[in-house]
């Protein structure tokens, strides 16, 4: 058998070096790679719509900061349930609202107003002051809601008290009534929907009524049952 001259061996160990990976090249692939599995696990939780349950919206969450206690109208109609866990937007719980108009209601409507705090005599009508909300970049109210059936119509809105001369007290909200970019009255489906109320350059300086709802019976004339969720200023 014929002997490998020196060089052909130094030329084979040239070769073998050259084609040898070094384990800093290796680590650097392997972190490469597990960077991009992230992304895509990431992408897969976040974009594909197999849960009906999305991450909760950033902001400041009127459900839990204000309060459902400003009742108006036929309040012993209206039944709100706070900790309702059947098909919540968003785990674990969602308000679910009951207003029965199977008998008399004399002021012809029903609803609640989320106010920023409570006392003995019950919800802020302008007796303490509003929280300040400015200089946070809000400029809408959002919220999801859906109807038990589809086709409930109730007044959706945030801010307007004691804005008017029915009550005469020390403090009020710092902007007027807004509504829904969908008008005032929303008609509801049976699946849960966004809605957005604008404020745009509105003064938030106080606010006391973060969020209220009206249900009129003469749009609902024997009651409806709604869920609401995901409350919030962004």
């Amino acid at each position: 058998m014929k002997k490998e001259t020196e060089p052909m061996i130094e030329k084979k160990e040239s070769l073998q070096k050259r084609n040898k990976i070094s384990p800093t090249i290796i680590a650097a692939i392997i972190t490469a790679l597990a960077t991009i599995i992230a992304a895509i696990i990431t992408a897969i939780i976040y974009y594909l719509p197999f849960s009906s349950t999305p991450p909760r919206p950033p902001g400041y969450n009127i459900g839990n900061e204000f309060h459902p206690a400003g009742y108006m109208g036929c309040f012993d109609k209206l039944d709100i349930n706070p900790a309702y866990t059947i098909e919540p937007l968003s785990s674990p719980h969602c308000y679910k609202v009951k207003v029965d108009f199977s008998d008399s209601c004399s002021a012809g409507f029903s609803g609640v107003y989320w106010t920023n705090t409570v006392d003995n005599s019950g919800a802020n009508w302008g007796q303490h002051s509003g929280t300040d909300l400015s200089n946070k970049g809000f400029s809408k109210v959002t919220f999801w809601a859906k109807g038990q059936k589809g086709g409930e119509v109730i007044e959706f809105g945030s801010g307007g008290i004691n804005n008017t001369k029915d009550l005469k007290f020390k403090y009020k909200d710092s902007y007027a009534e807004k509504y829904p970019t969908e008008g005032r009255n929303v008609t509801l489906t049976n699946s849960w929907q966004l809605y957005s109320i604008r404020l745009g350059k509105e003064d938030l300086s106080s606010v006391i009524g973060g969020f209220f709802f009206i249900v009129n019976r003469q749009a609902n004339s024997t009651g409806i049952t709604f869920y609401l969720d995901d409350i919030s200023f962004e």
